[in-house]
């Protein structure tokens, strides 16, 4: 049969079934309103009934009549024979591509978070598809705001091989002539040195050499420098009115300052001073300021010990030089700043 327009939509129609849970009841409800029985074909145990009051079943409205009671462990349902559903809307899996108008799915049609990576084809959306302001090319990048933008170039004004190189403008680096790094040294010409590499130092290897005639350079490796604090103490349990210490190492060489002032004495050593930060071979000191030590002691050298850090040798009012005469007397505020040179043991 031939058709003007479109085909009827009926084509798809599909009808109306219901399912009941059946009882020892001949009465039931219909989830559609029927004119008569003749709209609906019921089935029990999957065989059709006939309708009409003289047989199987009747209804109207809502109401469906059984003419003999069902059991609970029957099978009914109905179709609505009179009730076409969905006429307008085609089954499941009907429609395929060719059925869809070219840009037929638009966005209204999508719903949120419909169309998710995995839906979406490896390198399926290209450049074109963006809408980013600007040009792409292969001299610019998309940014943050949406716009394509050129990064901007640098231009290098300083081609020297292993040369570091400094911003002297906007857009402009320059080699910096002083400072070079060749792989294995880094030389600086001019200006400061700023070691941060720990186990390392500076080399003045390159340096003309000054020694006098018949000496010899064993190293020019500035290798360790260090200032810091130390407590001197005399052991014991005396006890102070001052302790400072100061030290500056440069190289192998230590400096050492001490100055002290002791209230009791107790049980602390009368001829030793102890604490220094590292232990001293060799050299030795002054004795810068002195008051209140023990009654026959006039002057003072400081002679550092070898293995360990220890005060001094005395001159008495004999004219002995001796390290075993008591130097600080108990009881008294003995008063003591003295300077060291020495070499870390």
């Amino acid at each position: 049969m031939s058709y003007i327009g479109n085909s009827p939509a009926l084509k798809y129609a599909s009808f109306a079934v219901q399912h009941f849970t059946t009882s020892a009841t001949t009465s039931y409800s219909l989830s559609n309103s029927v004119a008569n029985e003749n709209e609906l074909a019921l089935f029990i145990n999957n065989v059709r009934q006939q309708p009409g009051s003289s047989y199987a079943y009747t209804a109207a409205g809502t109401t469906l009549t059984l003419s003999a009671a069902t059991t609970s462990s029957d099978t009914m349902y109905c179709v609505f024979i009179g009730k076409a559903v969905q006429t307008v809307v085609p089954p499941d899996g009907s429609v395929g591509t060719s059925q869809l108008a070219d840009l037929g799915v638009t966005t209204a049609k999508l719903g949120a978070l419909a169309v998710t990576n995995a839906k979406v084809a490896d390198d399926a959306i290209g450049v074109d598809e963006l809408s980013a302001t600007g040009t792409a090319s292969s001299s610019t990048f998309l940014r943050g705001d949406n716009s394509w933008t050129d990064p901007g170039g640098v231009a290098l004004t300083g081609s020297t091989d292993n040369t570091v190189v400094t911003v002297t403008g906007a857009d402009a680096i320059a080699g910096e002539a002083n400072l070079q790094f060749d792989g294995t040294d880094l030389t600086v010409s001019t200006g400061n040195v700023i070691i941060g590499t720990a186990g390392k130092g500076i080399d003045f290897s390159a340096q003309t050499a000054t020694s006098a005639s018949g000496a010899s350079t064993t190293s020019e490796l500035l290798d360790h420098y260090e200032e810091g604090t130390w407590t001197p103490t005399i052991g014991g349990n005396a006890t102070y009115h001052s302790q400072t210490g100061e030290y500056t190492r440069i190289g192998r060489y230590i400096y050492v300052n001490c100055s002290m002032q002791i209230a009791v004495i107790g049980t602390g050593s009368t001829t030793t001073v102890s604490g220094f930060p590292f232990s001293i071979s060799g050299l030795g000191g002054s004795v810068n300021r002195f008051a209140n030590l023990a009654t026959n002691v006039i002057n003072l050298m400081v002679t550092p010990a070898t293995t360990s850090t220890n005060f001094c040798s005395v001159t008495t009012s004999a004219g002995v030089v001796t390290d075993t005469v008591a130097v600080f007397g108990s009881g008294q505020a003995t008063q003591i700043q003295f300077f060291i040179v020495g070499k870390a043991a």
